[in-house]
């Protein structure tokens, strides 16, 4: 009985629009309450999500500092196979979920907010199941592109299944960059003002 008043306060919670990023479920999120559970198994295909889960994107620039050099040597795969090794201090990096509707949301909204930006975030794709190839992420890439209209925006993967816990514990999308000389972290959708504030 516990586990069905647990199961229809998260459905209820989702339906009123309190959830601002898919993450973790029991994990309290800085602003927005809480989140969507991101440790299920996904299918391997694309599925057009930005109707699930919809949301008032945030309106407050809540980025949290981030402590150590987790984000200075991030080990990534480029779609023709090879490894690359990313660096917040270089630009911006976004990581997000294939499956996240609040993920999908916002690079349509980067998509839109293209040309206002002066830094484009690099995206890291991650939440893969265990057993995902680069072959799976390359073609899920793909088909997210073609369908939701993207922006071509530079990608790298990360095939780990414990990578979104480590690179976006709060969970996704997470945007981490730098300003006034610390490394900060956003998660969740956010407004286009936000977007243009932080990218400008």
């Amino acid at each position: 009985m516990r586990r069905v008043g647990v199961i229809t306060i998260l459905c209820a919670a989702l339906a009123i629009g309190t959830v601002s990023g898919c993450g973790t479920a029991g994990a309290a999120n800085q602003s927005r309450g809480a989140k969507v559970v991101r440790n299920q198994v996904h299918p391997l295909v694309f599925q057009n999500r930005t109707s699930d889960n919809i949301i008032a994107p945030d309106t407050k620039l809540d980025s949290q500092p981030v402590r150590g050099s987790l984000y200075k040597d991030v080990l990534v795969l480029q779609a023709n196979g090879k490894s690359a090794h990313l660096d917040v201090t270089h630009g911006p990096l976004l990581f997000v979920a294939y499956w996240c509707p609040h993920c999908q949301r916002t690079l349509q909204l980067l998509t839109k907010l293209q040309s206002q930006l002066k830094q484009i975030p690099t995206l890291v794709d991650v939440g893969y199941p265990s057993g995902a190839t680069l072959a799976d992420a390359v073609r899920i890439d793909r088909a997210e592109r073609a369908q939701l209209h993207l922006a071509n925006f530079p990608t790298y993967f990360i095939l780990a299944p414990n990578a979104g816990d480590q690179y976006a514990p709060l969970g996704y999308p997470t945007l981490v960059y730098r300003q006034g000389g610390q490394t900060l972290s956003l998660f969740g959708e956010h407004t286009s003002a936000i977007w243009k504030q932080i990218l400008s």
